[in-house]
């Protein structure tokens, strides 16, 4: 097994950073391990500000990664190159050490927007601010890529959903209600002419980190092109997810409000006319994220709260999606 610890981090950090200049070096970590990842911190006397140390790896094996640190460095660079906004925008890149498969980056000093969801003393009306100025950070992500417009990609997708479903033991009666809408009004989601850009890959609450007035996006994959609501709508099923958290359920009741502030300013170039193609996109996209946690294994109490969750949503976004046909 490839693993490093703080030591090896430290070792690799001054031949790569400091080199025979002398400077000071300082690692800390990890300070999160993740399933496809581990992040240090350091401070380097060359940067004037913290750095960020994530090393990539494989969820399946344990061993570093080193494909996925180069294309998501280059992610970081390419994107970063067009979101040029003092207030919204990505860690600025340092370094990618490519044989160790660790990319170095800035550190951002902030929270991320689910502790804020979670923390006692957000309100509701500060939330609703944060998640439209989420909405203008991927509007503007969105921005930096435009592609020409086309339609929804709905023949393939009812493929993948037939495909997944034969292999999922997902059949209950949500799940199945669910698969039919989505082919029965697989011809109207794709009526219109959608906004076409990079996507992001993961765009959800844990990515944004809120630093004073500047709000930074993480973990950015653009190694798909699609419709803008592909991320509109990822970051809704997230969002929703988490407000089943009993950390979160004091802000619960306020998610119509937090969907309108994060919709009216992501798809501010849109018509109304797409808010099929989104319901369309959430309903499509939940249904594979629970086929796919169905394949994970989990502890019978979280699998038992996950399945109630999805449930729940999947309910609702049948529903919505229904009432828009």
């Amino acid at each position: 097994m490839e693993q490093l610890n703080v030591g090896d981090v430290t070792a690799i950090l001054r031949d790569e950073l400091v080199g025979d200049s002398g400077g000071s070096l300082t690692v800390r970590g990890p300070i999160h391990v993740l399933e496809y990842s581990t992040i240090y911190q350091a401070d380097c006397s060359r940067f004037e500000f913290p750095l960020a140390v994530k090393v990539c790896k494989d969820p399946a094996t344990g061993r570093i990664d080193r494909a996925t640190a180069k294309s998501q460095f280059l992610a970081l660079d390419r994107v970063g190159s067009k979101m040029t906004s003092v207030d919204y925008g990505l860690p600025r890149t340092v370094s990618l050490i490519e044989d160790q498969a660790m990319l170095v980056t800035e550190w951002i000093c902030g929270d991320s927007l689910t502790n804020l969801l979670f923390r006692q003393r957000t309100s509701a009306a500060a939330m609703r601010e944060l998640l439209g100025r989420a909405g203008t950070w991927i509007r503007l992500f969105h921005s930096g890529h435009r592609l020409p417009p086309a339609r929804l990609d709905v023949s393939e997708k009812i493929v993948l959903l037939h495909e997944a479903r034969n292999r999922s033991d997902l059949h209950n009666d949500y799940a199945t209600r669910a698969a039919a809408l989505l082919e029965s009004s697989a011809a109207r989601a794709a009526a219109e002419n959608l906004r076409r850009s990079w996507t992001h890959g993961d765009f959800k609450t844990d990515n944004l980190l809120v630093a004073g007035r500047r709000l930074v996006g993480l973990d950015v994959h653009v190694i798909h092109e699609g419709a803008v609501q592909y991320d509109v709508a990822a970051f809704l099923n997230r969002l929703q997810m988490t407000l089943f958290d009993p950390r979160a359920w004091r802000l619960a009741r306020h998610y119509p409000s937090f969907e309108e502030a994060f919709v009216q300013e992501s798809l501010r170039e849109e018509g109304t006319e797409t808010a099929l193609p989104l319901a369309w996109i959430r309903l499509y996209m939940i249904l594979c994220s629970w086929m796919g946690q169905q394949s994970r294994r989990t502890g019978w109490v979280r699998k038992a709260y996950l399945e109630r969750c999805f449930r729940r949503l999947t309910k609702r976004l049948t529903n919505g999606l229904r009432r828009l046909m």
